[in-house]
């Protein structure tokens, strides 16, 4: 039922839609467990063990230098689904209704939105814009269909179709956003 009337609208990484007791005791146990765990092994060619008596917290920041987040994610994913596995167990609390993702164009993506089932948003997302993108004005940029228009005037304006669908999507976007003022 509430999928029917409920329209939640999330932005990037926006560290709010997921934050919750649960979430928040996951991620604890997770930075406990970086902080107690030894680094996974990593063998040089006379296959003695380079990483043994390293901690865990200290491979992964020696490793996180000149990386970009998608790097970090990858290069840390047998470490973070291990954690997730066994620390991060916690009932989860989710955003309500139909939820709606704007991909964060901060991040090189097409801007626009995406539905999303709401077990996306079960963990708390660790980003450069996780805070910023939960101010009022950012979900006010990304829902305002005037943003992409180049500076001619409407008369000589010509769009593409990729132009055209982007508009369509925000203009759906600050409706939904509105509509959910109102009520």
């Amino acid at each position: 039922m509430a999928i029917n009337r409920i329209q939640s609208i999330i932005l990037g990484d926006d560290l709010v839609p997921r934050l919750s007791f649960a979430n928040a005791n996951d991620m604890r146990n997770a930075i406990i467990r970086i902080a107690q765990d030894q680094a996974p092994p990593e063998y040089n060619e006379d296959g003695v063990n380079v990483n043994e008596n390293v901690p865990l917290s200290t491979w992964v920041i020696n490793n996180a230098a000149n990386k970009n987040e998608d790097e970090c994610r990858a290069l840390f994913q047998p470490v973070i689904d291990t954690i997730r596995a066994e620390e991060m167990t916690s009932r989860k609390l989710y955003p309500a209704g139909t939820i709606w993702h704007v991909v964060d164009e901060e991040k090189g993506i097409d801007g626009g939105a995406v539905m999303k089932p709401p077990h996306a948003f079960s963990e708390i997302v660790i980003g450069s814009r996780m805070f910023i993108n939960h101010v009022p004005h950012k979900y006010s940029e990304a829902a305002d269909p005037t943003l992409p228009l180049p500076k001619k005037t409407e008369k000589d304006r010509v769009i593409d179709k990729k132009e055209a669908e982007k508009i369509q999507k925000r203009t759906f976007f600050k409706s939904a956003l509105l509509a959910t003022q109102e009520s």
